[in-house]
């Protein structure tokens, strides 16, 4: 009898971890744990600094050309000088080798980092990234663009990332908007299979002639056509510029493409007083050297770049 009962239970056993085997699979994560974690942050500060905090989104005057933005300041929202919503993610984890440090991410999550539906697996528009209103009529001394010549825009875009690949029925979308106040699309960038789009930016240069778009008060917006319900079909865009002539298609700009390395050897980070007060003595926990990689967007064929370093003691007195 008790022979029965131990195969039975081994039978049960074996089958139920065969089960769970064939279920194990990676999926992208439901949220982004950073953004959530930074609005808390926000929502904690004193009133005065919430306030402070939210005058991101604020929208204030026109704008004069060149509008250009890299993406490369601190933060994780967009530029509120020169943008009017904060749904796109601003990060240096995402993109594969882009332009500059930095780019502005599109996928399934909302501006507080959590799905714009649990529910659906449908697709539907998702994030927005929209300039604030732009004179594209004159340079502000009363010169006027001529739509003959035409004005320049810019801006790169990489698919996929160390991110979630879009698929085919996926879109990263520009829309240009009139002087009657109609969105045109400009540009559809559909999502292709695994390929150099994953770990490559493309540049797109569009020369805009067209009447419509010179007045003062001209917008452009990117959004992303995907899954609401997660942190997936990704795209990332960097280096978006809008330019008068003349030379406007040049990018005279040398630049870091990845944020800075710890010089901890194995370490991201260590408390000050275990590095000072530690059993193994401090050179031994530092690395011998730090490699940084730069981007030449220019033109030219060579730069020659100047590199400063400055060392600081635990008082914040320069000693080097």
């Amino acid at each position: 009898m008790n022979k029965i009962v131990y195969c039975v239970l081994f039978f049960i056993l074996f089958n139920l971890r065969f089960s769970f085997s064939q279920d194990e699979r990676l999926v992208p994560l439901p949220n982004n744990p950073v953004l959530i974690n930074e609005w808390k942050r926000i929502n904690n500060l004193s009133e005065m600094e919430s306030t402070s905090e939210r005058m991101l989104f604020a929208i204030n005057d026109t704008l004069l050309l060149p509008f250009i933005d890299d993406f490369s300041l601190p933060g994780m929202f967009p530029r509120s000088d020169l943008w009017v919503d904060s749904t796109v993610f601003i990060n240096t984890d995402f993109p594969r080798h882009p332009p500059t440090i930095g780019v502005a991410t599109f996928d399934g999550l909302n501006k507080f980092g959590n799905p714009y539906n649990n529910v659906s697996v449908s697709s539907n528009w998702c994030d927005y990234l929209t300039s604030k209103p732009i004179n594209t009529y004159d340079d502000g001394q009363g010169n006027q663009y001529n739509p003959a010549v035409g004005l320049f825009f810019s801006f790169f875009y990489e698919q996929t990332g160390y991110g979630e690949i879009p698929e085919s029925s996926d879109h990263l979308v520009l829309q240009f908007l009139d002087s009657t106040g109609v969105w045109h699309d400009t540009i559809n960038k559909t999502g292709v299979a695994p390929g150099p789009l994953d770990s490559a930016f493309t540049r797109v240069q569009i020369t805009i002639t067209n009447g419509i778009y010179f007045y003062n008060g001209f917008r452009f917006r990117f959004r992303n056509y995907g899954s609401q319900n997660g942190n997936i079909d990704h795209w990332h865009i960097d280096y978006v510029t809008l330019k008068a002539p003349p030379n406007f298609p040049d990018i005279n700009d040398v630049a870091y493409i990845n944020p800075g390395k710890s010089l901890l050897n194995d370490l991201t980070a260590m408390p000050y007083s275990h590095y000072k007060n530690g059993n193994i003595t401090p050179p031994a926990l530092m690395l011998n050297s730090v490699n940084y990689t730069m981007f030449n967007n220019s033109s030219s064929l060579a730069k020659i770049c100047r590199f400063v370093d400055q060392v600081y003691d635990p008082a914040g007195v320069e000693i080097f």
